[in-house]
């Protein structure tokens, strides 16, 4: 088969990468630091023995899934749009290829960083078996179904990037993709449970999810064996569908490797479309150089409507569940208001992920393409290429984040409703900073995104490695708070205690991006062209 030889030369370039290894090591420590949270500030309260081992055990697991989830997106969504944006994949197809080749060889090349650093966690991940509380068969089955969902969401971006002429387009793509798959199947499961009306067979339906089928593998042991049965099954029916993605990507390279995609030329023309236009259609001339620079780059950022509509999506079911949760349709109400807490949260991560392809997109193109280069010859100055560019994030991002701080101030409006029962002193103090630092977080973690992601272009790497490390900033703190505020209310700790924490905590969240956010604007100012002359040798 003349994949293999393209797989094995794959896996030994990647073998020769100090990130491999530096990867494995950084996921085994996160897990690691995580457990050790636990054990620290609950592992004499209530929690302690087998109770606190498998609490720890969940909270670690769903640690490794939020991490595969999103590493087979990331790695793999710039594979195949890359090479297709630079003209390089028609080259592989004058070979005697095929498109399964290329996507097997691009598949392993992608995956083999998450491959490894699954492999670490899960050692860290078998640490509570030592306490008792946890069975072999939960670990296992754990163990398969975060392996089943990494090469479902390395499919997932394989696909999203085969089908794409843009790296944006294609985490765009990916990103609705996965969110698809997670959670529709979910909902479809429990919207009868939640309205106490029996659908029969309907609770299989959530199993075609990673998410169910992880919740049916953390109870394989402890609860009966038809759970290690229904999680088996979901873990052949994710991978199957992970495999089928990858099938269909070669597909889609068979067809258009060697003559690229045929909506290319309307894609650029609808996205040239965008540059606004005075009278008679002539460029407005007016503006500075930076706001010039500004409406180009504008022009030049692919349409984001795989999240468009996502957001679209997520924002109906949002204001379905707040709407369920106030007129009683729910039982008990509050599970719908919960619901709705968690889509909100899905919505902010959204609008994170748009924030980083903004930033970085055509950034990017522009610094490793010898355009910045070009842009410095000019009488353009530093200030004025930055200005431009936070102009176009911010134009933007305008809509989402206007669209987010009404659903923060909604669900904060719910929350004070008596059926949902948020009626204490301390719930509610807890639930206002929730929203309203929510709100506040939004303006805070787009400063930190573009400026970051600027810094981490001029840096150079590949655009896969910055958005991930522009990310995780702004994604981990919020995991981490959510973290330490469980353990607050699983102790004995007041109510009133526990909003001082929370708060004390958000607080250092908004701190933490703003001052790195700050530290990248310093860089730019003072080392921006040292940076780009760096990066051009």
């Amino acid at each position: 088969m003349t994949a293999l030889p393209i797989v094995r030369r794959e896996l030994l370039v990647a073998g020769r990468r100090p990130w491999t290894y530096w990867n494995r090591c950084l996921a085994a420590l996160l897990l690691l630091s995580v457990g050790a949270a636990l054990a620290i500030f609950s592992g004499n309260g209530p929690m302690a023995g087998r109770g606190f081992s498998r609490t720890a055990f969940e909270i670690m697991a769903s640690t490794a899934l939020a991490g595969v989830l999103l590493a087979g997106v990331v790695l793999n969504s710039e594979s195949l749009a890359s090479e297709r944006r630079e003209g390089t994949l028609g080259l592989l197809f004058l070979t005697e290829l095929t498109g399964l080749d290329v996507a097997l060889g691009k598949l392993f090349a992608s995956t083999v960083q998450g491959g490894c650093a699954l492999v670490a966690m899960l050692p860290i991940l078998a640490l509570p078996l030592m306490a008792g509380g946890v069975a072999l068969a939960d670990f296992w089955c754990t163990a398969l179904m975060l392996v089943s969902t990494l090469l479902l969401s390395s499919g997932i971006g394989l696909w999203a990037s085969s089908r794409s002429t843009s790296v944006v387009s294609a985490y765009s793509l990916a990103v609705f993709a996965l969110l698809l798959v997670c959670v529709v199947p979910v909902l479809v499961a429990w919207l009868p449970i939640a309205s106490l009306s029996a659908v029969p067979g309907i609770a299989t339906f959530e199993l075609l999810s990673p998410i169910g089928g992880f919740r049916e593998a953390l109870g394989a042991g402890s609860a009966s064996t038809p759970s290690a049965r229904a999680a088996g099954l979901s873990a052949a029916m994710v991978g199957g569908m992970g495999i089928a993605c990858v099938a269909v990507a070669a597909w889609t390279l068979r067809r258009t490797g060697r003559s690229g995609i045929a909506a290319n030329e309307r894609a650029r023309k609808k996205t040239g479309a965008a540059q606004p236009r005075g009278e008679g259609g002539t460029v407005f001339a007016d503006a500075n150089a930076g706001r010039r620079y500004g409406w180009q780059y504008s022009a030049r950022l692919p349409a984001m409507r795989a999240l468009d509509i996502a957001s679209v999506a997520g924002g109906s079911a949002l204001a379905a569940f707040l709407a369920a949760s106030v007129f009683g349709l729910t039982r008990p109400p509050h599970v719908g208001f919960i619901t709705a807490m968690l889509v909100g949260y899905g919505l902010h991560v959204v609008f994170k992920v748009r924030a980083a392809l903004a930033a970085l997109g055509p950034w990017h193109e522009d610094v490793s393409g010898g355009g910045l280069e070009l842009l410095l010859a000019t009488p353009l100055a530093p200030e004025e290429i930055r200005e431009g560019h936070r102009e176009a994030v911010g134009r933007t991002l305008l809509r989402s984040k206007g669209l987010l701080v009404l659903a923060n101030l909604a669900t904060w409006v719910v929350g004070l409703h008596p059926h949902v029962g948020a009626t204490g002193g301390g719930i509610q103090t807890i639930f206002g900073s929730l929203f309203f630092g929510g709100i506040a977080s939004l303006f805070v973690d787009e400063y930190c995104i573009r400026n970051v992601g600027m810094r981490l272009a001029l840096e150079g790497g590949k655009l896969s490695r910055s958005i991930g490390r522009t990310l995780l900033p702004v994604l981990v703190p919020p995991w981490i708070g959510a973290l330490v505020l469980f353990i607050c209310l699983s102790s004995r700790m007041r109510e009133n205690e526990a909003a001082f924490v929370f708060i004390t905590i958000e607080l250092l969240q908004i701190g933490f991006a703003a001052a790195l956010g700050r530290r990248s604007s310093l860089a730019l100012d003072h080392d921006f062209r040292a940076m780009a002359v760096s990066r051009g040798r």
